[in-house]
């Protein structure tokens, strides 16, 4: 029975395989451009200048014989609230 239904979907008729592709590749052709501008995004200095600056002064922190994981919860909100001020801003004025 699997293989029934895996070759009945391997071949649409062609009526649906036009449609379906010319909606696939217009979707694959947004999604590539979105993937582009994010990783320009994580590339530029908007986004490695504040993280930089936050690994560096967190990083004292991060001592090998202190293991307080009070501290490096904290240190994790912050920068995750870090990560969504630079993504939120970024969308609102490039990706959206």
């Amino acid at each position: 029975m699997l293989r029934r239904f895996s070759k009945k979907n391997k071949n649409p008729s062609s009526s649906e395989e036009g449609s379906s592709s010319s909606s696939n590749k217009e979707k694959l052709k947004r999604d590539k451009k979105l993937l582009t501008k994010f990783l320009d995004f994580i590339t530029s200095s908007i986004w490695s200048i504040p993280i930089a600056s936050f690994i560096e002064s967190q990083s004292v922190v991060f001592d090998r014989q202190q293991m307080e994981t009070e501290i490096y919860v904290e240190v994790h909100k912050e920068y995750s609230q870090l990560i969504d001020t630079l993504v939120s801003h970024y969308s609102v004025g490039k990706l959206v």
